[in-house]
């Protein structure tokens, strides 16, 4: 039996290199969403007024570049000046994804970078660090705990089951102490790793700022019965497995603020927005929704649900800054 960390090593290696702009319709992801890139323009801007010379933003999983479209062109509408300092390097494991976005990008200035997110020594000085649904794909441990006893979960033909008691690293047995029994619970070490990684990387000034699909503390593990919790937790999209991240463990090993995407894009925006998950997945408000009523309602939505806040994306927005001295 494998360990979930390497099936997903393995599979993601033959997803990502054979697949090209195809992954398009193996996901939803909000990256092409107007409202997420103009509250990431915002989020940036002030950090990078207050530092001089040139501004080089990393972009992890660029997908069809449509992210940095948005957030390029926002940029510059708020803060020219700005926008003429970005150094914009794309980075991906697929080539192919690459060669889209750089065709959507061709009228701006951007550089690319072909490689794993773990090959950090490929990275110049950073100002800025942007990722989205990255390290969701970064192969992590999963472990159960039944009493006193670890065990780790693997796969075997395809099925993913706990695999037998393990002796896991010091830092995963931290992280299941006191876990709630019988839940499997993704220790996310390699995307810790590669966020500390980041932040040696960083220039005085910057940031690190991270969207990924996820969850916060125990209390929302434990809101779903353990069967029902485990079928989630590891799942396949397209054929390719990912695992939620764990953001209360990594904010406690990598510092940084965390806080769910909804409440970002509606912080930074000063707007009453909604999740919505359609064609692709946006933010609308609430005279849109009315405008597209019959569109999102064959979704499935319950309108009046949807504009009570009560449906809520499970996406999280991470920052870690490096205050100037």
């Amino acid at each position: 039996m494998k360990t979930v960390e390497t099936f997903m090593e393995e599979e993601n290696r033959k997803y990502y290199s054979q697949k090209g702009k195809g992954i398009y319709s193996d996901f939803k992801t909000f990256a092409a969403s107007r409202r997420l890139g103009r509250a990431c323009a915002f989020e940036f801007i002030p950090y990078a007024r207050n530092v001089e010379g040139e501004l080089r933003v990393y972009d992890f999983g660029v997908g069809d570049g449509q992210f940095a479209r948005n957030f390029l062109e926002e940029v510059n509408a708020l803060d020219s000046s700005v926008g003429k300092r970005i150094a914009y390097m794309l980075w991906d494991v697929s080539a192919k994804m690459l060669e889209e976005a750089q065709e959507n990008l061709k009228e701006f200035s951007v550089e690319s970078v072909c490689a794993p997110a773990e090959d950090c020594a490929k990275m110049k000085e950073a100002f800025w660090v942007r990722a989205n649904e990255l390290l969701d794909d970064v192969p992590a441990r999963v472990f159960m705990r039944k009493g006193k006893k670890i065990y780790e979960v693997g796969e075997n033909n395809g099925e993913i089951a706990v695999a037998e008691e393990s002796k896991p690293p010091k830092i995963a047995a931290e992280r299941m102490k006191g876990a709630p029994e019988l839940y499997w619970i993704p220790v996310n070490l390699r995307a810790i790793g590669i966020v500390e990684e980041w932040k040696k990387k960083l220039r005085e000034g910057g940031g690190i700022s991270i969207f990924e699909y996820g969850f916060y503390g125990e209390g929302e593990i434990t809101e779903l019965p353990p069967e029902i919790w485990n079928e989630s937790v590891v799942r396949e999209y397209g054929g390719q497995p990912t695992v939620d991240i764990d953001f209360g463990f990594m904010g406690r090993r990598c510092g940084g603020k965390v806080e769910h995407q909804d409440e970002f894009v509606q912080r930074i925006l000063h707007e009453k927005v909604f999740a919505v998950e359609m064609k692709r997945m946006d933010y609308l408000s609430e005279e849109e929704i009315d405008e597209k009523i019959k569109l999102i309602e064959k979704e499935g939505y319950d309108i009046e649900l949807l504009k009570s806040g009560a449906e809520k994306s499970p996406f999280y927005h991470y920052l870690w800054t490096k205050e100037k001295k």
